[in-house]
């Protein structure tokens, strides 16, 4: 519950202003007042809502841990603080392409984290929840400190800018819309494990759990390509870069998918062997489970024209049309096929979504190819149905299914491939042989 109070922290708090600061700050003049701008909002309603909270005092450590304390509440507020500000520095970070001090900001915390929990051990101190709160609070804390060192210069001139009322209100008309579609994004990918502890029981939902594990990867793959691609994506609208370059990304992750999917229905059968026989369903599950950060992924390069163009309300409406639908297609399907079909049904909500961000993107703003990208991820999320529900019945005939669609990619990514091996040849090869020389 405390990480899902941080997490929700950095989500309502900053009123979807981080993610105005990301689209703005290419095309603004004067860095220094925009962070100002994105972060004084943040703070007002912050202050607010701990004022609420020290005037219940007790209230928010009850339903948090349990136990109400006002020292509790006083730690959980300065992790809050903490949370809200490493977000908002890290930002400064991450848009000024300093890419290694930006990744320690996402590390450091949970660093810091181990290291005190290494020292209580070391020190044979009570692992009670007084102290696993303050192991969890003093890292927050001592991240942010850190970050506030290191964006010093930039956030203390920020203190002098002036405020724009203005600029603020248009700002959160861009930013507010981002909060609504973050929270019915964040029910889309919840409703699966919800419904499946509703209506089924704790062992499907372990399976369930299992197989999200599994596609873990996937997700590290969509955070990643996530922060690396939104400054990328602004900065070129603001240099005007061709369309075509865009375009080009996308077909490129689209490649990525196509192939994640293809290998993975190819080689699941290896999940036999490190789990035990009750989690047998685990291969067969875990293609579905791919749907969510891969679909989302694809849906971050083709739904550009969204965040260019302004109107964040459409994003809004992409997430809250598809959580409906997951979760009524979700709650009719698991009385009979459990986990698997709540894994199937939440693999095509995220193709729900992928085509709503691409045609408003589209009516928004500039027009990208899609048939290839409809067709292919209507073949993946329709191979994945199959794999999840009657894997079992066609074991040969799905393995026949991914090889297929795996070569096809031969020929019509024929020219994503080529320039992939050229790029390793020039990047590479010739380091290699460079090296070689010099001997």
């Amino acid at each position: 519950m405390l990480q899902l109070l941080f997490s929700f922290t950095t989500m309502f708090f900053c009123l979807g202003l981080d993610q105005a600061y990301i689209r703005e700050f290419h095309e603004s003049r004067n860095k220094e007042k925009l962070f100002k701008l994105v972060i004084t909002p943040a703070l007002i309603v912050f202050t607010i809502v701990i004022i609420i909270i020290i005037v219940n005092k007790g209230k928010l450590s009850s339903f948090i841990l349990g136990e109400s304390s006002v020292k509790f509440d006083i730690m959980i507020i300065l992790g809050m603080f903490g949370m809200l500000m490493t977000r908002f520095l890290s930002l400064i970070l991450r848009m000024n392409e300093r890419a290694l001090e930006f990744s320690l900001s996402q590390l450091l915390p949970k660093i810091l984290y181990l290291l005190i929990i290494f020292f209580y051990v070391a020190a044979n101190l009570n692992k009670n929840l007084n102290n696993l709160l303050i192991a969890n609070v003093a890292s927050i804390i001592l991240a942010f400190s850190i970050f506030a060192w290191n964006t010093k210069f930039d956030w203390l001139r920020s203190c002098f800018e002036p405020i724009d009322l203005d600029k603020v209100k248009s700002l959160m008309a861009y930013g507010l819309p981002l909060v609504i579609g973050s929270l019915a994004y964040w029910a889309l990918t919840a409703t699966d494990k919800i419904l499946i502890r509703k209506l089924s029981n704790y062992e499907d939902l372990g399976v369930y759990s299992v197989s999200v594990s599994f596609a873990g990867v996937a997700i590290l793959f969509q955070r990643v390509f996530s922060t690396i691609w939104a400054p990328t994506v602004y900065k070129w609208a603001s240099q005007n870069v061709n369309q075509d370059k865009i375009n080009q990304v996308t077909r490129y992750v689209l490649l990525v998918v196509v192939v994640v999917f293809s290998v993975s229905g190819l080689l699941s059968w290896l999940i036999d062997f490190v789990l035990p026989d009750n989690y047998l369903l685990v291969k067969w599950i875990v293609i579905s489970c791919l749907g969510a950060p891969l679909l989302y992924t694809l849906s971050e390069t083709t739904a550009v024209g969204i965040n260019v163009s302004r109107k964040t309300h459409y994003s809004m409406f992409a997430s809250t049309i598809s959580f409906i639908f997951n979760a009524v297609s979700t709650s009719a399907i698991i009385p009979f096929y459990g986990s698997s079909g709540a894994a199937v049904t939440t693999c095509i909500s995220f193709w729900v979504f992928l085509i709503l961000r691409t045609e408003f993107s589209n009516f928004l703003w500039k027009p990208i190819p899609r048939l290839t990208i409809y067709l292919y991820t209507l073949l993946l999320v329709l191979g994945a149905a199959l794999n999840t529900l009657y894997g079992e019945v066609l074991q040969s005939g799905m393995y026949l299914y991914w090889a297929a669609i795996l070569l096809s990619t031969l020929l019509f990514f024929y020219n994503e491939y080529m320039s992939f091996i050229y790029f390793i040849k020039i990047n590479f090869l010739k380091i290699e042989v460079e090296n070689k020389n010099e001997k």
